[in-house]
This record gives C-alpha cells, sequence and structure tokens, in this order.
C-alpha cells in the first residue's frame, strides 16, 4: 500500500514538474522529497568514469526507481534498434620506450581500458568520450559484427569530455579482415538528440563491455536533468561536469561512451561516469547534448575531416591525427 501511494505521488509530481511553473517545479521537489524521507533512501558511495579504467570519487543521495512494465518493453524495443549502432573502443597507451629499454619490456609497462563508441552517421564518425582515448597510443574498433573498423583520425574536446574517430568506409563488398583490420559499410547510424529530459522519465544505457560479447542494457528512470559532479570529478574545472543526467540505470565499467536512450529511441545522452551506493546500486550519469555539447561536436567534424590518414590497420596511433585539443 505504501508503495501504491508513492507511485500516485510521483505521477502527480511527474506532472507538475515536467509541465508546471518554477515555482511549481521547486514545489514539486520539496514534496518529492519529502516522500522519499518517508520511505527511505541511502546515501551513495564512489562515482566514476564508467571506462573499464578506475577513476575519481564522488558522492550522491537520490532515491531509485524502476519503469514500468509498459516502459520496460519500449526501452527493450529502443535498446534493440539501436545496438547495431554501437562498437567497443579498446585502447592501448605505451610509455615512452627509454633507453636501453627492450621490446619487451615496453609491451609489458603498456596498459589497455575500453569502453564504448556510437556510429552518429554514415560517415563514418563515432562519438564517444574525450577519457576513453586519453592517453591512447593504440585504437582498436570492434563493431557490431566482430570485425575491426580502420581508424583514420581522432579529434578531443577534454573540457566537455567528448572525443569523435574517423574511421574508413568500405567501397566494395569486402568485409572487414579480421587480425588486420579494414574498410567497413556501417550499420545505420544515432545521431545526437537534444531532447529534454524531466525526472522519472524511463531511459535504458547501452555498454559494449567487450567486443566479442552483445551490449548490455541497463534500465532505470531519470533521478535528475541537471545533476552535477564538478567538484568531485574535476574540482578543478579543467572537464565540465555540471549538469549531468543522473539515472537509476545500474551501469558498469566500459558503459563510457555508450548511449543513453529515452523510451521513444532517442540518444538523450553520452554514458560518462556511474556511482556505486553502500547497498551496491549503481546509478548513471550521462553528457546531455546541450549547446555547449553540440558546438564541441561540430568542431570535432571539422578537425577530424582534417585529419591525416592513418596507414596500416585497426590498431591505429592515436596520437598521430589527434587534435591539439585531444584529451
Amino acid at each position: 500500500m505504501r508503495w501504491l501511494r508513492l507511485a500516485a505521488t510521483l505521477s502527480t509530481l511527474l506532472a507538475l514538474g515536467c509541465a508546471g511553473s518554477a515555482a511549481s517545479r521547486e514545489a514539486s521537489l520539496a514534496r518529492w522529497q519529502r516522500v522519499c524521507a518517508q520511505f527511505g533512501s541511502a546515501a551513495a558511495a564512489p562515482a566514476a568514469p564508467a571506462s573499464s579504467a578506475s577513476g575519481p570519487t564522488a558522492a550522491s543521495a537520490q532515491p531509485t526507481q524502476s519503469p514500468t512494465a509498459h516502459d520496460m518493453r519500449a526501452l527493450r524495443t529502443s535498446a534493440s534498434r539501436a545496438t547495431p549502432a554501437l562498437v567497443h573502443i579498446r585502447t592501448v597507451v605505451r610509455p615512452p620506450q627509454t633507453a636501453g629499454a627492450d621490446a619487451d619490456t615496453s609491451r609489458a609497462a603498456a596498459r589497455g581500458s575500453g569502453g564504448t563508441g556510437v556510429i552518429i552517421d554514415a560517415e563514418g564518425l563515432i562519438l564517444t568520450n574525450a577519457h576513453v582515448v586519453r592517453d591512447a597510443t593504440e585504437i582498436r574498433v570492434v563493431c557490431a559484427d566482430g570485425g575491426l573498423a580502420r581508424v583514420l583520425a581522432v579529434a578531443s574536446d577534454p573540457v566537455q569530455d567528448l572525443a569523435l574517430l574517423r574511421v574508413e568506409l568500405a567501397t566494395d563488398t569486402a568485409g572487414p579482415e579480421p587480425e588486420t583490420g579494414a574498410a567497413v559499410r556501417l550499420p545505420r547510424a544515432l545521431p545526437p538528440n537534444a531532447a529534454a529530459v524531466c525526472a522519472g522519465q524511463p531511459v535504458v544505457s547501452l555498454g559494449v563491455l567487450d567486443g566479442s560479447e552483445p551490449p548490455q542494457q541497463r534500465v532505470g528512470v531519470v533521478l535528475d536533468d541537471s545533476a552535477s559532479l564538478q567538484a568531485r570529478l574535476d574540482p578543478s574545472g579543467a572537464r565540465d561536469y555540471s549538469r549531468l543526467i543522473e539515472s537509476s540505470a545500474p551501469i558498469e565499467p566500459g558503459f563510457s561512451g555508450g548511449p543513453l536512450l529515452d523510451r521513444d529511441g532517442r540518444f538523450v545522452g553520452l554514458n560518462v561516469a556511474v556511482r556505486t551506493r553502500p547497498d551496491g546500486t549503481r546509478l548513471g550519469y550521462a553528457l546531455r547534448f546541450g549547446e555547449p555539447q553540440q558546438a564541441a561536436i561540430a568542431r570535432l567534424r571539422a578537425e577530424v575531416a582534417r585529419g591525416q590518414a592513418l596507414s596500416g590497420s585497426a590498431t591505429a596511433p592515436a596520437s598521430a591525427a589527434a587534435s591539439a585539443r585531444g584529451g
């Protein structure tokens, strides 16, 4: 019975919060906080970029909710349609080779991490987080069919934590070469969408944890459409984490650079961080596609268009085509 009352209250608050005036939204938020206090909430613990590498910590105290059965069906459909547009990004960071060090020593010192990328148009452009490719000396892109795509250029905007990769497109019917990488035929694209989101809205996050496995889906609802991790993820302000979408979708390392979709399948956010509560539940954070992010993507498009083609394989040196802004 208590949960039925909570559901009824939430429905009313969503109507007020999404459609009402600023004053009514403030009143709705205050009422929602009082309701949450009656049903209990847990303080959240460390947050980190949702790549497969570790990151900084943060704290929060937001209640988590679940989508309805009807919303779940819509979200699963949206996720299924978006899956072909996802790629797995694997990076290697090799330290500069010192005098006297042999090749085996250098390889042993190399470290790698992984993340997700989203094909955003038919021109071979893949969007991900700047922190996914930061300091990478090699980048490997694994497409949905398991083939490796040859990376031609990389550009990053560390302030917005966005990066754009350009891969070579096939001009004939030949498929990607499994070992060396090749030109590829990209499936349907998933362009970023600046559609507004509000608290209580059902969403699904997608991530490719391993290039040999299908994308993972995590469903939840939006808890805050303007959450800030600035003081916790980057106190210096060098990177902008001031207006993020916080959701109860329990993403995990490897989801960085993956899409956050609404129930209509719109690509409304880019996964950037994950937070684990003391009770083990996780909260996801995604970059919005507001004006700063849209402007950054436009700049990155121009930069990768000017980038020098990289010879060789899918394991491409990232630094050879990274822009001066690269993170």
